[in-house]
């Protein structure tokens, strides 16, 4: 069980468990037990002790969930797997949580507020490496899992709303700094190219960001004609038919929740059809990802030459954040951070998405070169873009209204806080 979480873990939900008039911290020194504070008689003993077994038999539970999803992400969790983990009684599992899902809410009820400040950078915390990692599968995953939705949006408005409370202008920083430090925790965690230093860097300096030098208007990026090109192949062959159907379930269900039935079913094939075009479903899992990369490239790439001449980098990567947000690249963005969860405990996945990406970077910097951009700053710029599209997606897929952000003059100055040895 993870040690950070068995020291003083409170829970939200004591009312199921003991009067109302109990303390809030279970590993306080001393126990409040009715009105007058006051421990009298063996049956108000009796009930302290119970109470403290199921405070005790909870933190077991929310440990073991916290394990568990570090080590095999959240989709492969079961209660029966908890219920072992944590040496409780079944009675005893369901008693506190229904699912998986349920546990994880409570965790993140806990902790996910002291989280979201460590990954702004701007603030120091005391969560756990283990703890981290089981925060950032949930964060990542919460848009298809409503009961973790409907604990995780409120606290992630919450933070918006201090940073608007102190100034309006202050959102487009808060939306930056906050993008930066989650994409650079899942970079990093699944050990994708993207220098997540280098962007902690920027994280950690946006601390000081001078709100008042936001001149740009987000209405005022250089304006591209969006390629006519599609996302995914088009054709009524069996295997492309199969490619459409997988990217589709991994997007919607993640990896671990895709099947070759889910797929075939989708493509309106039989299950006999799938082994004649893939050996394995992870071969088609990376295919599709391939594939889809491989358009968005396209796409791109058409719409480089399709803009009018880029004055600065910072409008180039503006230009690059605009484009990435359009609707009609909405399953690119869900497959994508699927593959990235899924990345950070499947080393096929991993090795695979790193080879995809590094040949991707080789053909935007030379796309960088044609536009007279040199190496080194292309470099800054697919480090700061990379990292803020990962976590701007899933920001705007939590509900968070990332429509008018001013990208070009933030950019700019984040351009500059990235050292000059960076490659």
């Amino acid at each position: 069980m993870d040690e950070g979480l068995s020291e003083g873990f409170t829970t939200r939900r004591r009312s199921e468990l003991g009067p109302a008039s109990m303390p809030r911290h279970v590993g306080g020194v001393s126990w409040g037990i009715g009105h007058n504070n006051v421990l009298s008689g063996g049956a108000t003993l009796v009930k302290k002790r119970n109470y403290d077994s199921r405070m005790r038999s909870r933190q077991q539970l929310l440990g073991a969930t916290i394990d568990l999803v570090d080590q095999i992400g959240l989709d492969r969790v079961t209660m029966s797997s908890i219920g072992r983990d944590a040496q409780v009684s079944r009675g005893t599992l369901y008693t506190n949580f229904e699912s998986p899902e349920s546990a994880m809410a409570e965790v993140w009820l806990e902790l996910g507020d002291e989280w979201l400040r460590g990954v702004s950078k701007c603030h120091t915390t005391s969560i756990t490496p283990t703890q981290h990692r089981a925060l950032i599968d949930a964060f990542f995953t919460a848009p298809r899992r409503p009961e973790l939705l409907e604990v995780v949006r409120p606290i992630l408005l919450g933070h918006l709303a201090e940073a608007l409370a102190i100034g309006s202008r202050r959102r487009d920083r808060w939306v930056w700094q906050m993008s930066l430090g989650l994409g650079a925790s899942i970079l990093a965690e699944s050990g994708l190219p993207g220098s997540p230093e280098h962007v902690q860097t920027v994280v950690t300096a946006l601390c000081d960001y001078p709100d008042g030098d936001h001149q740009g208007d987000p209405r005022a990026l250089p304006q591209f004609v969006e390629s006519p090109l599609p996302l995914l192949p088009q054709g009524e062959e069996i295997e492309d038919r199969l490619l459409r159907a997988t990217a589709t379930v991994v997007a919607n269900a993640g990896v671990a929740g895709t099947s070759m039935l889910r797929v075939c079913r989708l493509a309106r094939l039989t299950p006999g059809a799938f082994p004649n075009h893939f050996s394995s479903l992870t071969e088609a899992v990376l295919k599709s990802f391939r594939t889809v990369l491989d358009c968005v490239i396209d796409q791109d790439r058409q719409d480089y030459f399709n803009t009018k001449l880029i004055d600065k980098p910072s409008d180039e990567i503006a230009r690059l954040l605009v484009s990435a947000m359009r609707p009609s690249r909405e399953l690119w963005r869900k497959l994508c951070r699927e593959m990235m969860v899924e990345a950070r405990r499947n080393d096929d996945v991993r090795d695979a998405m790193i080879d995809a990406l590094n040949a991707v970077d080789a053909i935007i910097l030379r796309d960088f070169a044609q536009l007279g951009i040199d190496e080194l700053t292309g470099r800054r710029m697919l480090t700061l873009h990379r990292a803020f599209t990962v976590g701007f997606t899933i920001l705007a897929e939590l509900g968070v209204d990332v429509s008018q952000v001013d990208h070009a003059s933030i950019i700019e100055w984040g351009l500059k806080q990235i050292p000059t040895t960076s490659n």
